[in-house]
């Protein structure tokens, strides 16, 4: 069937990433779906294997701990996390799963897997082998690219748009996770593969469709993880770049850790381990790029900003 428009929308999305050992009916499951949350809820008994230490493996650990299941965790970066907090912070993270019984391998990966009377042996690339009844791969997700490529549209990693959410082609639009947009706090186009950031990019993209021209602002990566023991929220830039510095601070007695990153005097990214406390704030700040007064960043890190002092902030 051939339909004509006006104008295009791709909102294509996103697949789990899939590792080859991780193809065919061997009781190894990624988790994007309905139905394969149904299937590892089948086959969840006895023991589970989770391939992935991101939020996906991190919940998906917790999950089948409160099913009574074992688990091991086979965790490629040196720790939890990795793309979101820093290895003094993750240790916490660490603790908290290894407190309910989660083993963690850490610096590996599953080098391959066979079926074994109804279980599945995961050989890892240390040699170590796991028995287990249910494998979860959490390797986070790759962008639905196909049609856009078909069209001959510009593609890097996703699909390219402008300020408007137009591709390299007139009258085609792309939003959500295979759309490549400006990054706030990178300054440059990026995959940010959350629903938020989607839900506004369709938005966007459909108001410049209807004919009322609006400039998309750009996305800020962010994520919140709950599970019985921890809450985490992160937002911008985590990693190491240039002309960014971090403030952090960690409160023991309270299992608390906050992480601020800062490029001169403007915050471009976040980190804060159970202290929901004023996030919210914190994270407009990052998406609108205000300027912190001397003193702020600090204050924000040890948890003695108040909200007066953050809305302040926003507003000037």
């Amino acid at each position: 069937r051939t339909l004509s428009y006006d104008q295009l929308l791709i909102a294509a999305g996103s697949g789990a990433v899939q590792p080859e050992y991780c193809r065919g009916d061997n009781r190894a499951y990624t988790l994007r779906f309905l139905e394969d949350a149904l299937k590892i809820e089948n086959q969840a008994v006895g023991k589970g294997i989770v391939a992935g230490g991101g939020f996906v493996g991190v919940k998906t650990a917790y999950g089948l701990k409160e099913r009574g299941l074992e688990v091991e965790m086979v965790v490629s970066s040196p720790h939890l996390l990795s793309m979101v907090m820093s290895e003094r912070a993750a240790v916490w993270a660490e603790r908290d799963l290894q407190s309910l019984g989660v083993v963690l391998n850490r610096s590996a990966d599953i080098a391959e897997i066979h079926a074994a009377n109804h279980q599945v042996l995961a050989v890892l690339t240390s040699g170590k082998e796991i028995r287990s009844d249910v494998l979860v791969v959490g390797k986070g997700v790759i962008p639905r690219l196909e049609l856009a490529r078909s069209a001959g549209l510009a593609v890097e990693a996703g699909i390219l748009v402008n300020e408007f959410m137009e591709t390299s082609e007139p009258d085609i639009y792309a939003a959500g996770d295979c759309c490549q947009a400006l990054d706030v706090t990178r300054g440059r186009p990026w995959i940010n593969a959350v629903w938020p950031v989607a839900v506004e990019q369709g938005y966007y993209a459909g108001m410049n469709m209807a004919g009322f021209p609006a400039a998309y602002p750009g996305s800020v990566a962010m994520n919140s993880l709950k599970t019985p023991l921890s809450h985490l929220i992160n937002a911008g830039l985590l990693k190491t770049a240039e002309g960014v510095t971090f403030h952090e601070r960690q409160t023991p007695g309270k299992n608390q850790f906050r992480m601020l990153a800062m490029r001169e005097n403007i915050p471009v990214g976040m980190m804060f381990y159970n202290a929901p406390e004023g996030a919210g704030p914190v994270v407009n700040l990052i998406r609108r790029g205000k300027p912190l007064s001397p003193g702020i960043p600090e204050a924000i890190v040890s948890g003695e900003a108040s909200l007066y002092d953050l809305i302040k902030t926003l507003t000037r």
